[in-house]
């Protein structure tokens, strides 16, 4: 369980960057909006841990990583496809 946890602590949902304060049990974070703007939210730390542990995804989850296009075997064929 260790090991799996230890995942989410070395690539986490959040950058340590964007947490600005930390104090009196409220965790003060920003992130950028769809238009760019930065938007600033306070949270008590008991919700800003309820919101980090949401994106640790179930044990057995497989995460897909390239689909379509992007997916392995596509790259492959594309890789090997002569030039003109």
């Amino acid at each position: 369980m260790a090991k799996y946890i230890g995942r989410y602590v070395r690539h986490p949902a959040i950058a340590n960057s964007r947490i600005t304060d930390a104090s009196k049990g409220k965790i003060k974070f920003f992130y950028l909006d769809n238009g760019g703007n930065k938007v600033s939210v306070t949270k008590t730390a008991d919700s800003f841990i309820t919101s980090l542990i949401q994106h640790i995804p179930p044990r057995q989850f497989k995460l897909i990583r390239y689909y379509g296009a992007y997916s392995r075997n596509q790259r492959i064929k594309y890789l090997n496809k002569p030039q003109n």
